[in-house]
């Protein structure tokens, strides 16, 4: 069963959970809230948070974004 998991921050620790929760054997739609406009567009578009965990990807089940709303 596919779970919408939302991660309030978009720090080194919530992206580092939101790239843990991704390698579930579950497929999970992860959001990944982040106050910031430039951690959203990194991942976005480079598939890494340039700002707080540049050494690890992102995998493509996990979405940014900085409207608290979407997120929950």
């Amino acid at each position: 069963m596919r779970k919408k998991i939302a991660i309030i921050g978009g720090g080194a620790w919530g992206t580092a959970l939101a790239i843990a929760i991704s390698r579930a054997p579950h497929d999970h739609a992860i959001t990944l809230w982040a106050h910031e406009p430039e951690v959203v567009e990194s991942i976005a578009q480079r598939r890494v948070n340039e700002l707080y965990l540049p050494e690890m990807e992102i995998p493509p089940n996990v979405q940014a974004t900085a409207d608290l709303r979407a997120a929950a």
